[in-house]
């Protein structure tokens, strides 16, 4: 299991260098951070 790649979603896991390094230099998120915030208390 220490051959295990960390997941920087995962809260607590990683910071946002980390993050940015996995994701592709295109990436474009769906929702505004606003929108975000909306949807994820909209759920709960």
């Amino acid at each position: 299991m220490a051959d295990k790649k960390a997941d920087p979603a995962v809260p607590g896991i990683g910071n946002y260098y980390d993050l940015m390094q996995e994701l592709p230099d295109d990436y474009e998120p769906l929702l505004s951070p606003k929108k975000t915030m909306q949807a994820v208390f909209a759920i709960k």
